[in-house]
């Protein structure tokens, strides 16, 4: 598997290249076995890797997000691995930082990645098991950069009372949230497809 692994990693060491040419030299040989051997310990199989470059270094950081099943199926997890100096450190860790109820019911299919300038957002949508649709979600915002993570948890009020055509829901959001990170969960929350009552939230959408 390990050679697999590695064989892969290179294949998607420039994956992230953006039009400012911020690709990066190939991984070398050694920082690809280092971060398969990590791999290899914590996911029994892979569906994405995503490298991005986080410098204009070309030997500088590397974060790879590596999105799959964990051994023995035991659920999805994805990790974001970051490689400098020839050392391979798992920054993030989805089994650990997604770990609550409001994302029990999300997978691989949940993680979008959003590249910018030597930086990228890691985002996650779920959901509490049968509680998915005006029920309770989660929103989670990772930044590559910062290596910081933020959540919302979205419940939807009456949850014990009789179904409601307009439902409000209660949001909470990471304490002591940037007004840049609320602005970005807001909209990921203004965009589910789990929520049927925009209005119903306690703050505005515009969506188009």
């Amino acid at each position: 598997m390990t050679i697999n692994l590695a064989s892969r990693l290179g294949l998607f060491s420039c994956v992230a290249c953006l039009s400012q040419a911020l690709c990066q030299a190939p991984l070398p040989a050694t920082d690809m076995h280092l971060v398969a051997n990590i791999v290899e310990k914590d996911f029994g199989s892979v569906d994405n890797i995503r490298t991005i470059g986080m410098t204009d270094n070309p030997l500088g950081r590397f974060d790879l997000v590596v999105v799959g099943s964990k051994p023995r199926n035991a659920g999805w997890r994805a990790e974001v691995i970051s490689v400098s100096d020839h050392k391979a450190t798992t920054t993030w860790d989805s089994a650990v930082s997604a770990d609550s109820l409001e994302f029990s019911n999300s997978g691989p299919k949940s993680v979008v990645i959003n590249v910018k300038d030597y930086d990228y957002d890691l985002m996650i949508e779920g959901c509490a098991p049968h509680l998915c649709y005006d029920g309770i979600s989660g929103f989670l915002i990772f930044s590559g950069k910062s290596k910081k993570t933020v959540k919302a948890k979205v419940v939807t009020k009456g949850l014990d009372q009789t179904f409601s055509r307009n439902p409000k829901y209660d949001v909470t959001f990471s304490p002591n949230i940037d007004d840049i990170s609320r602005t970005a969960l807001e909209n990921a929350i203004c965009h589910a497809r789990t929520l049927s009552n925009k209005p119903g939230l306690p703050f505005r959408c515009h969506v188009t």
